[in-house]
């Protein structure tokens, strides 16, 4: 469990979170990372938005468990994912696993601003001595 500072984080909300091929999650908390990739050309009533790439976000539920979520989107349809985590390392580990082993670009970006938030802050970096 992760350590709720909520005078920190501000009102939580409802969020719901889909998954292509299992039980959507829902809950209430906060998203605490955003990170998106995207590839080839960009819609034309969208500039932000590629036609295929992959959304990732980090959440926390009031409780304190961590929510990972990962969207891939192409011409072909979107797939879902999501992991319910207990402890950082486990979140880690299943984002890690999800893009192949290692943090891709939105994967990355999303666990670097989840790692601001204070009680994460010790895992925004490998240490080594």
């Amino acid at each position: 469990m992760v350590h709720v500072d909520d005078q920190l984080l501000g009102e939580p909300e409802q969020l719901i979170y889909d998954r292509h091929n299992d039980l959507d999650v829902s809950f209430i908390g906060w998203v605490i990372g955003i990170g998106d990739h995207g590839k080839g050309p960009v819609h034309a009533w969208k500039p932000e938005v590629h036609l295929k790439g992959v959304r990732v976000e980090i959440a926390l539920t009031a409780g304190g468990t961590l929510v990972g979520w990962v969207k891939r989107y192409s011409p072909e349809g979107d797939k879902c994912d999501a992991c319910v985590a207990e402890l950082p390392e486990e979140l880690l580990r299943w984002l890690r696993a999800d893009s192949g082993g290692k943090l891709g670009p939105a994967t990355k970006k999303a666990w670097a601003q989840a790692c601001e938030y204070g009680p994460l802050k010790a895992y925004a970096f490998q240490e080594v001595s």
